[in-house]
């Protein structure tokens, strides 16, 4: 299964699919229910959906797509990745990066940047957190403290990157 958000000139709406039949919808998350959706994104083992919207982000059930749990966000994300072990989520937007304790379901480090934010990354084995700015800086931090372990500058206008599992 996958899930899309879909914006018209109206509203977003975030939609499940199956991967099994083509064109086949098999839950629409209603924003009148759950709000503007603006990011999205499942758990690494698939058990959970994690939608985030206008008005927090929303837990739901992967095989029953029934509401968990909303927690409040600090801000509304566009983008969203956890980390493999199931126990951090990045969230982010244009110039904004909060990183959430999901099993305690707090956040436990938060950034905000000059530059726009282009891509977010962990680690492999997670003990790394990565930060692509639009001026080219990447900033690596350790898992543990969040503090900053280096930097990589003059990356020219910085788009994307990832770890090597190495």
């Amino acid at each position: 299964d996958f899930i899309v958000i879909a914006q018209d000139p109206k509203s977003a709406e975030a939609a499940l699919y199956s991967t099994a039949i083509v064109d086949v919808r098999l839950e629409k998350f209603a924003s009148k229910k759950y709000g503007n959706p603006s990011a999205v994104a499942y758990t690494p083992d698939a058990r959970q959906i994690l939608l985030a919207t206008d008005q927090g982000l929303h837990i739901i059930d992967a095989k029953t797509h029934k509401l968990l749990q909303t927690l409040p966000l600090d801000f509304i994300p566009t983008e969203m990745i956890m980390s493999s072990d199931n126990y951090y989520l990045a969230c982010a937007n244009d110039h904004n990066v909060t990183v959430y304790n999901f099993e305690e379901r707090k956040p436990r480090k938060s950034w905000s940047f000059e530059e726009t934010v282009n891509a977010m990354a962990f680690s492999e084995d997670n003990s790394e957190f990565g930060i692509l700015t639009d001026d080219g800086l990447l900033n690596i931090y350790d898992t543990r403290s969040y503090g900053l372990k280096h930097s990589i500058e003059d990356l020219g206008q910085g788009l994307d990157f990832d770890f090597n599992f190495d």
